[in-house]
């Protein structure tokens, strides 16, 4: 595992905020990844699906797959935007060759894996954070370009509110 080098997180730096929905009609997932230019411009939307829980080969896959891929300089997850299902960060950063930011981890690194875990603090809250690749000056820095006035990275608001909404239209049969 290799550490990333981001010479200047820069206001407009891509992002892919990662989100999934438990399917309520079959037990597979939505997943829904954002790419937002830092906080300010939605330049895109992918989608798949998954069976679960361990979502990561079909978002990794996903991500690869778009064409926005080349553009991502980091991969946004949240725990509390996957609903049940489960990304490893370690093995998402592997397979997209890219970092990865997670809100809300707290895995224990393995041997030989550039990792830093630290916190963030958002209304009172204290959010365990787990960097894969970044060192942890790099991913408070790239979190603060992606982050508005909510707390929580574009990226990651616009894929939660994205996945309910096609989840919710799959249940409707919209």
């Amino acid at each position: 595992m290799r550490s990333y080098v981001i010479r200047q997180v820069k206001e407009e730096i891509r992002v892919l905020g990662v989100a999934a929905k438990k399917d309520e009609d079959s037990e597979g997932y939505h997943i829904v990844g954002a790419v937002y230019r830092g906080s300010l411009y939605l330049d895109g939307v992918m989608a798949t699906g998954a069976r679960g829980p361990d979502v990561t080969e079909e978002t990794s896959e996903m991500i690869t797959a778009s064409p926005h891929h080349p553009q991502i300089r980091v991969i946004l997850t949240d725990t509390g935007l996957l609903d049940g299902s489960t990304i490893d960060p370690l093995a998402l950063s592997e397979a997209t060759s890219r970092p990865i930011i997670a809100l809300g981890h707290e895995q224990e690194a393995t041997n030989g894996v550039s990792t830093e875990k630290f916190h963030l603090v958002v209304d009172d809250t204290v959010i365990p954070v787990l960097s894969v690749g970044l060192k942890e000056r790099l991913a408070r820095q790239v979190l603060g370009m992606a982050t508005r006035d909510s707390g929580l990275p574009e990226a990651l608001r616009v894929s939660g509110l994205t996945v309910s909404a096609l989840s919710e239209s799959f249940q409707h049969n919209i």
